[in-house]
């Protein structure tokens, strides 16, 4: 799993893009672009496992989760764009 669950997780962009110089001209990258998306929601699980550790720091986690039964509090909205190969081969 080389694009990670942000989709820039391992490094994935700097690896294809490093990649590039193997490719044929016209060639085709795979994936050839990905576009990650944000969006804030409220998980009452979430927050009730979270509590119990009575500390600040664990309110501020990013928490990678299926989510199930919570509420998202707006419609996802793009955060980053990448694209293989990029314009400015090196």
């Amino acid at each position: 799993e080389l694009l990670g669950s942000w989709g820039d997780n391992e490094l994935s962009p700097e690896c294809l893009d490093g990649a590039q110089r193997y490719l044929k001209p016209g060639g085709a990258s795979i994936p050839t672009d990905y576009t990650s998306y944000v969006a804030p929601l409220s998980s009452s699980r979430l927050w009730n496992e979270v509590k119990h550790f009575k500390d600040l720091a664990h309110f501020e986690t990013q928490y990678v989760v299926k989510v199930h039964n919570a509420y998202p509090m707006c419609a996802p909205q793009p955060c980053f764009v990448f694209t293989h190969p990029s314009d400015a081969r090196t």
